[in-house]
């Protein structure tokens, strides 16, 4: 599947994995996921991370991007959004997203550096380790 969400922490840590090419169709629909998650979430405290690191590229107007990743960048219950990725082009499409949001956006090359972030941004979080994503079981998933 090339994109997956669930929650890496109950109601508190949604994690997003996408690999190959994503696409309008799949930018809406992983924006709905978020969204509903978000909405039917327990906690005030919500971090996102976007696993990168296998998506090859984007075939989206970046105004339409904008828009679709606004309805989950700015909702009310997200403290941090990282996004793992050594994609330069990717880093550098998040970052002119972020902006045009106006939210922080966090990068990091792998997914222990995201760990690490959203850790030092709550201290409300139970200790987080890489084996989490060994055990990350999707609620949608779809291409």
């Amino acid at each position: 599947m090339p994109t997956q969400v669930g929650w890496l922490i109950e109601n508190c840590v949604i994690y997003s994995r996408s690999t190959g090419v994503i696409d309008e169709t799949l930018i809406n629909h992983h924006a709905d996921c978020l969204v509903e998650m978000l909405n039917n979430g327990e906690s005030s405290n919500v971090h996102i991370i976007i696993d990168s690191l296998r998506l090859v590229k984007f075939r989206i107007d970046i105004v339409k991007l904008n828009q679709q990743t606004q309805r989950y960048l700015k909702h009310p219950r997200v403290v941090s959004n990282t996004d793992v990725t050594r994609n330069v082009k990717n880093q550098m499409l998040g970052n002119v997203v972020s902006d045009m949001a106006g939210v922080k956006w966090a990068h990091c090359q792998t997914l222990a550096q995201a760990l690490q972030f959203i850790q030092k941004q709550d201290d409300t979080l139970p200790p987080l380790s890489i084996d989490l994503f060994d055990n990350f079981k999707a609620l949608k998933a779809f291409d």
